[in-house]
C-alpha cells in the first residue's frame, strides 16, 4: 500500500508518468471498479503495451471476497506488476497477489478513479485535477 502523496504526485500518479515507470514491466494488470473506462481512455496506447484489465465490484460482498482474490491471483499469474484500487475490503489483495505470483503490486486507490475520469474525491476538482488528464 502506497501513501496517497506518492500515488497522486505529478511525477508518479498521472497516466503519462505511469507510462514511464511501467516501461520496464512486460506484463501489466489493472484491477478496479472502472477498468473499462481506464481502457477506453487509452491507457494501453499511452503506455505502449497491452494491459490485462480485471473488473472488481464495489463494494464487494464479504462472501465473495475469497473467490475474487483467488480469481485475481489466477488471472495475474505471469504479470510483472499489478495496479489495483478495490476499496476497503480488498486492501490486502495486493499482498495475496504479490506473494502468490512473485510480482509487484501497488494500491493506486482512487487515482485509478481519476484515470477513469471518475471524480471520486473533491480534490480531483482542483488540487489533483491533473490526474484526470
Amino acid at each position: 500500500i502506497c501513501p496517497h502523496d506518492i500515488i497522486r504526485n505529478k511525477s508518479f500518479g498521472t497516466r503519462k508518468a505511469a507510462s514511464m515507470w511501467l516501461k520496464p514491466f512486460d506484463k501489466v494488470a489493472v484491477i478496479g471498479e472502472h477498468v473499462e473506462k481506464i481502457k477506453d481512455r487509452g491507457l494501453e496506447e499511452i503506455c505502449g503495451k497491452q494491459i490485462l484489465f480485471i473488473k472488481s465490484d464495489h463494494p464487494i460482498k464479504l462472501s465473495q471476497r475469497h473467490e475474487f482474490i483467488t480469481k485475481c491471483i489466477d488471472k495475474t499469474a505471469g504479470c510483472d506488476i499489478v495496479l489495483f484500487g478495490c476499496g476497503l475490503f480488498l486492501k490486502d489483495i495486493g499482498f495475496s497477489i504479490a506473494l502468490s505470483n512473485d510480482c509487484v503490486c501497488i494500491d493506486m486507490g482512487s487515482t485509478l478513479d481519476a484515470w477513469a475520469n471518475v471524480i471520486s474525491r473533491e480534490s480531483f476538482k482542483d488540487k489533483f485535477k491533473y490526474l484526470l488528464k
